[in-house]
């Protein structure tokens, strides 16, 4: 059977075709902001000629169970009926699902959390999205909502995030918040300082991670995770990344009696975990 894995993307919009477990196709294009329907076009030219019997998508945003809608900001969508317009175009049926619960899924599957009971997965990019696995299956809450860590509050009226509230994680963690620490640096620039010893860039670094371990103690104390999983571009650092966050995350649970069990983890998929995922969740749900 082939399956198709879509990540809807800010930036891009990315597609894989399955054949069982074996990829036998893929492409990337470049987002397109005119509409929905634009984007669903695309994607069903991206896999034209592809004879696919499934889909699965991941997509920014949140996807509400009730009304089966798609809101996402950073594309410009609300209330958007993402499977109803897909299932129209590609003439399958077709599964839609948030990035993050696509991307932990593959990381489930055969990456760094592999059949873990319970892990958390954290995408540190523009924003900051959030998915977990709970005795082994996806957990989503009650309307497809939860998980949504980025926006934790962290600190008590502190700035406003784009979501409306004030003091969220993304604000302090995201690859936004660190390019603002470092008065508009990229986070390449940021990164590659830092490991090359730069004191400014180490330091503007290491009060990033402290923010992002705020974040990390908090779903350890709620949720108490196998893993923490770490994807979305700034897991780019690779080790440089997770040693610190695993450092500063023993430095907090230092001073109390409480033991830590989670391990920081590098997402082992990177930009192919929305995809497979995706498709992982098609085939999990639909067959």
């Amino acid at each position: 059977m082939r399956i198709a894995g879509i990540d809807i993307g800010g930036t891009s919009i990315k597609v894989g075709v399955f054949d069982g477990d074996m990829l036998v196709h893929k492409d990337s294009r470049k987002t397109p902001f005119d509409s929905p329907d634009a984007v669903c076009d695309l994607i069903a030219d991206m896999l034209l000629g592809q004879n696919i019997q499934l889909a699965g998508v991941g997509t920014a945003g949140s996807v509400e169970s009730f009304s089966d809608t798609v809101s996402a900001s950073n594309l410009g969508w609300e209330g958007v009926p993402l499977r109803r317009m897909l299932t129209e175009r590609l003439g399958v049926p077709v599964w839609v699902d948030n990035d993050a619960q696509a991307a932990i899924m593959a990381e489930w599957h055969d990456g760094v959390c592999r059949g873990a009971e319970c892990a958390v997965y954290l995408t540190l990019g523009t924003g900051i999205g959030g998915a977990m696995i709970v005795a082994g299956k996806p957990y989503r809450g009650k309307n497809n909502l939860g998980a949504e860590f980025g926006h934790m509050i962290i600190h008590p009226d502190g700035p406003r995030c784009v979501c409306g509230r004030r003091g969220c994680l993304e604000y302090y963690a995201s690859a936004t918040a660190l390019k603002r620490m470092a008065g508009g640096l990229s986070c390449r620039t940021i990164i590659d300082r830092a490991k090359a010893g730069d004191k400014a860039m180490l330091d503007v670094f290491d009060a990033f991670i402290r923010e992002l371990c705020i974040g990390m103690n908090t779903l350890i104390m709620v949720f108490d995770p196998e893993y923490i999983v770490l994807g979305g571009g700034l897991s780019g650092a690779g080790e440089f990344l997770a040693e610190r966050c695993q450092r500063e995350l023993e430095r907090i649970f230092a001073d109390t009696t409480d033991p830590l069990y989670c391990r920081v983890r590098i997402a082992r998929h990177k930009n192919d975990a929305g995809i497979i995922g995706a498709a992982l969740l098609a085939r999990e749900n639909l067959l």
